[in-house]
């Protein structure tokens, strides 16, 4: 439970919800908020009507210009990565009010609050005036007053200088950096060091318990940090056939990745020169290093995706034949893009694939999971990962490893992945092929997410987890 809050400073509180409408003759601001505000701010009411269950990715801004893009992207994300933590301090600065807003006024207070505690380069005033035109615009003109009271009251509660490091105490709020948000005026973390990190990095209580169980506190408080950092571009370098170019790309602290510092367009540039390097984490590409003692002749990819982990195979056995897919359309038809020139590697119908059952040499599944070992780069991921949901996925993981054994030849590999830190959808799922299966475990790696707040780009990895079965 939440400690009682102190008498309110700063702005005068405001009325109720059920606000007097402005009276005749009452001045209306008429002019829009910005594009890229206006932007974040209407998805973000779209995803506060189904919060906790956000949709996995998020749309891209394509009918702005690319600075606005940019900014509008990043409000979002940024959003959605601390959604917990903004709500503490607007149930704070609301007297308590949070969860009876509309979605559309959470949207306007949740960008607003983003902007004060996480953007240093915006103005208080101007991200508080966007958010109040705008929730006029969409709402009414009443909610303008609730909108304004409230992350005016909260800019206050905000230091102005960040702290320069985290020390993680009651009265701070860590950035991705390695800094902090010094908070004052009576806004405090909780008491309690589990709620206390839940709230600081925006972690749900229970998948804090669940980590605190299994790895203990310290570990789970690192894991927590790891998922407020704004993860770098890291490229798989490890099957170039060309020298890399200087000056964007540093090498990171795993073997054949760097880290790719420049502009997007940049970066696109550089990807569609060079098919012998992509975008890959290091962490990403380590369950595929797990078969490179074998020689396969047939690889099936059971869910590609959209191809990085192919490409990783296709790089490593040049002289293997490919069969991938992925039930997903849209990521199949990106899969099909990718290779269509490549006539190692072919693209099927998820269901053709049992043309090639008892036929293939290896098999990778990188199977759909609660993406608890890369919530950095999966936002939205933390929200949903509830005992419910892991359950669920582990079923849907083994049905689609019982198909997916259909397919091995005499003496064949399975290479089954997941971004998962949680067991149920790991090693249970090892020991569940070994015993029904008869598939003995050959190679098995747990890798955690590496890299805190304020470490260097080149430290950063996700985490991942997999294991080669004979």
């Amino acid at each position: 439970m939440r400690e009682r809050k102190p008498a309110q400073r700063g702005p005068s509180r405001t009325r109720p919800m059920g606000a007097r409408p402005p009276q005749p003759g009452a001045r209306f601001d008429d002019r829009c908020a910005s594009p890229a505000r206006e932007w974040a701010m209407r998805n973000i009411a779209r995803l506060a009507q189904r919060y906790p269950d956000v949709p996995i990715g998020m749309d891209e801004p394509a009918d702005l210009d690319a600075r606005d893009a940019a900014l509008a992207h990043h409000l979002v994300e940024t959003t959605l990565r601390r959604w917990i933590t903004l709500a503490y301090t607007l149930d704070w600065a609301l007297d308590g009010r949070w969860d009876r807003l509309e979605p559309k006024m959470q949207a306007a207070l949740l960008v607003g609050a983003a902007q004060i505690l996480f953007f240093d380069r915006v103005p208080r005033r101007a991200a508080v005036d966007e958010s109040v035109r705008w929730v006029k615009r969409a709402l009414r003109i009443g909610a303008g007053g609730l909108a304004n009271a409230s992350l005016r009251r909260l800019s206050f509660a905000v230091d102005l200088e960040r702290r320069e490091k985290c020390l993680q105490g009651r009265d701070e709020i860590p950035l991705a950096d390695g800094r902090a948000s010094g908070l004052c005026d009576g806004l405090e973390l909780p008491v309690d060091p589990l709620e206390r990190i839940s709230i600081a990095c925006s972690v749900p209580i229970d998948l804090l318990r669940r980590w605190t169980r299994a790895i203990g506190m310290e570990r789970a408080r690192a894991l927590a940090l790891h998922g407020i950092i704004e993860p770098p571009v890291v490229l798989n370098t490890a099957h170039a056939k060309a020298p890399l170019p200087e000056g964007a790309l540093q090498q990171h602290d795993s073997p054949g990745s760097c880290v790719f510092h420049g502009s997007k367009m940049g970066l696109h540039a550089l990807l569609a020169k060079r098919t012998d390097i992509w975008a890959q984490d290091a962490g990403s590409s380590m369950p595929v290093t797990l078969a490179a003692g074998l020689a396969p002749s047939l690889i099936a990819g059971v869910c590609a995706g959209r191809g990085t982990k192919t490409r990783q195979l296709r790089a490593i056995f040049p002289e293997a034949q490919i069969v991938a897919t992925d039930i997903n359309p849209s990521r199949r038809e990106a899969l099909a893009e990718v290779f269509a020139h490549d006539h190692h590697v072919r693209v099927f119908a998820h269901d053709a694939l049992c043309e090639f059952a008892g036929k293939v040499d290896l098999a990778l599944i990188d199977a759909p999971c609660s993406n608890t070992a890369v919530l950095a780069r999966r936002v939205e991921a933390r929200y949903r990962a509830t005992d419910e949901t892991i359950e669920s996925l582990a079923q849907t993981q083994r049905q689609i490893l019982a198909d997916s054994v259909r397919l091995l030849a005499p003496g064949g590999a399975m290479l089954y992945a997941t971004c998962s830190l949680d067991e149920r959808e790991n090693e249970a799922q090892a020991k569940w092929l070994q015993r029904w299966h008869s598939l003995e475990p050959r190679a098995e790696q747990l890798l955690v997410p590496a890299g805190l707040p304020g470490d260097p780009a080149t430290r950063y990895s996700d985490g991942a987890y997999a294991v080669l079965l004979a």
